[in-house]
């Protein structure tokens, strides 16, 4: 926003504290970009394990997409 930032810190509203960090550097800001972009682009659908012992205890079964096992609750 144009403004120099001359000191970073965080307040606690329960104990009334400030507690001072320190500015960050470049590769810290990279590494923030880096992990932000990683975030944007994660896919559920490649991460998500299905655990057929779980599933066919799930009382959700019925309604998930993710497996057509059947369940003990049908």
């Amino acid at each position: 926003m144009g403004y120099a930032v001359e000191s970073l810190s965080f307040y606690s509203i329960k104990e009334r504290v400030e507690y001072p960090v320190s500015i960050p550097s470049e590769e810290d800001r990279r590494e923030l970009r880096s992990h932000i972009r990683k975030i944007a682009r994660f896919d559920f659908e490649v991460e998500i394990k299905v655990n057929p012992a779980k599933c066919r205890h799930c009382i959700y079964a019925a309604l998930c997409d993710k497996t057509d096992m059947d369940h003990v609750y049908a």
